[in-house]
């Protein structure tokens, strides 16, 4: 088990690239997304631009937001090889949960991501995840 924190923006692509680096084509990881800063530019170039590494290396994601960001997601956030839904649950947001390990991602003037590498936590995630995905909507 290890965890790694990664600070900034330049930390923030760092973190990410721990996904693409683990996943392989086909696979497919879980995102409980970062609602609050769905709207914000530098969020919405962020993912836009790893979203087109993800989807070049052929990488799904399941991903569920709070049903208040519908719009938000549909009008910045909809790339291939993703599939979305929604609730109304109050959930944990910025969770990456990815062949074995667990990314927590805070937006602020200074992001931050805490990226633990774990088995058993990524399993009880996964399983928290797939749990709420079976009652969120489409």
């Amino acid at each position: 088990q290890e965890a790694t924190v990664y600070e900034t923006y330049e930390g923030i692509k760092s973190a990410f690239n721990v996904i693409l680096e683990t996943m392989q084509r086909g696979e497919e990881y879980r995102v409980f997304v970062f609602n609050p800063h769905l709207e914000e530019e530098r969020v919405i170039r962020f993912l836009k631009n790893y979203h087109k590494k993800r989807h070049e290396k052929g990488i799904r994601i399941k991903l569920i937001a709070h049903e208040n960001y519908r719009t938000a997601v549909k009008k910045y956030h909809i790339y291939s090889g993703m599939t979305f839904r929604y609730t109304s649950l109050k959930l944990p947001v910025g969770i990456f949960i990815f062949k074995g390990y667990v990314m927590t991602v805070i937006w602020t003037e200074k992001p931050t991501a805490f990226v633990i590498k774990s088995r058993k936590n990524y399993e009880y995630y996964k399983e928290f995840f797939d749990e709420i995905w079976k009652t969120a909507k489409s």
